[in-house]
């Protein structure tokens, strides 16, 4: 399904909010928030209305920190903004994950029409992550998946 505006029409005609990962499928939005996101940073975060939370997880062998800023004034100077219905929001979500003595950094960004805090919005980017790892777990566990031995050819 991914990032496409009629799913984004459709979301907000059900008078819900939607959270939508952009990547390079969408070059110019993706290219735009990423612009976004470093000019408020080079600029100390000075004249941008962007709300901040971390969040970090310790357990399984790793150290994860997770970060948020989302940006509530940055729609309407991202080019491409106006084709997406009920957009008001743009977010960075900054993966920090330590494994032994190897750090890995990830950055992804998002498109909301959520007026929601930094929080909200991470812990919603993460729902994503819980959902799908219940559903493998259902089909791990309840049916027994990894242990069919039917192969395709």
């Amino acid at each position: 399904m991914g990032c496409q505006k009629d799913i984004a029409k459709e979301i907000i005609s059900l008078e819900a909010d939607y959270l939508l990962a952009v990547k390079d499928n969408h070059p110019i939005l993706h290219h735009a928030i990423q612009n976004y996101f470093a000019e408020a940073f080079d600029a100390n975060f000075e004249g941008y209305n962007i709300d901040f939370t971390e969040t970090f997880d310790k357990g399984h062998g790793r150290l994860e920190s997770r970060r948020c800023w989302v940006g509530y004034d940055a729609v309407a100077n991202i080019e491409g903004s106006q084709d997406w219905e009920g957009l008001q929001t743009i977010v960075m979500v900054e993966s920090e994950r330590t494994v032994k003595d190897k750090t890995t950094i990830e950055h992804r960004y998002y498109i909301s029409s959520s007026v929601g805090s930094a929080a909200y919005l991470l812990n919603s980017s993460r729902q994503h992550w819980g959902i799908e790892t219940s559903l493998h777990w259902c089909l791990d566990i309840a049916f027994r998946e990894d242990e069919s031995r039917i192969r395709c050819r």
